[in-house]
């Protein structure tokens, strides 16, 4: 049973809408924050609304691990930004750059755990253009396409005993099929505009309605953003 995707489908869960605002004012509101230790405590309230919302923590550990990568380079970057040898100054900047984007992926957690066409709806609802409700479906949508070809890939490479060591020819092949997949899906975008437009697509993304919003999602949406709200006016009270 996927606990993320139940915890969302709950008649008492927040309404997505107000859970989109609750993440955009979290992620505003650490980008205000200038010290590491006060950020990680946030951090730390975040985890605790997300396990109050139902969010699971194999959810949350995925969600970290995917940006870890991104975030090492960072670190690193921004680490030596000063040269060498490393400085205090740059030491800390690259902490806190680290963790403020540490806490904004949990705060993405906040919206996790809807199916497309419910965030289809709510962007509808919030008057989002037509063109950006469109690029978001079509995104998601081809984003499982490509995933899908890579795999065949995959597999259709593991078949002929194809070695991933660290050789140019390796890195020849794995161009050769990242040009043929950027040529095929140029080719197949072409194919798929021609076929919409034929059966009269003009711009505009068929969604359903969006849940109304209740008082009981405005005041749980309060209350998530307290902590937040509270400790801003603690910080700039305590360190002005």
């Amino acid at each position: 049973m996927n606990e993320t995707d139940n915890c969302m489908k709950r008649p008492d869960c927040c309404e997505l809408r107000c859970r989109f605002l609750v993440a955009l004012i979290w992620i505003i509101g650490i980008g205000f924050i200038p010290h590491t230790v006060i950020v990680l405590f946030t951090g730390i309230i975040l985890i605790a609304i997300l396990f109050r919302m139902g969010i699971s923590r194999r959810y949350i550990f995925r969600n970290l691990l995917i940006i870890l990568p991104f975030l090492s380079v960072s670190f690193v970057t921004l680490l030596f930004s000063d040269g060498f040898p490393v400085t205090k100054e740059a030491a800390d900047f690259a902490f806190l750059v680290a963790v403020r984007m540490l806490v904004c992926i949990l705060a993405v957690s906040l919206v996790a755990g809807n199916e497309v066409h419910d965030y289809l709806a709510v962007v509808r609802a919030m008057r989002f253009p037509d063109s950006l409700t469109s690029t978001f479906f079509l995104t998601q949508r081809y984003l499982y396409v490509v995933g899908r070809q890579l795999s065949a890939s995959r597999k259709a490479l593991v078949s002929r005993l194809f070695s991933t060591r660290l050789r140019w020819k390796t890195f020849k092949v794995y161009g050769q099929i990242i040009g043929g997949m950027t040529i095929h899906a140029i080719d197949r975008s072409e194919h798929v505009r021609k076929a919409m437009e034929s059966r009269g697509f003009q711009g505009r993304v068929r969604t359903g309605q969006s849940l109304p919003v209740r008082l009981r999602d405005l005041l749980e949406s309060t209350l998530a953003v307290l902590p937040l709200v509270i400790i801003l006016i603690a910080e700039r009270w305590y360190f002005s």
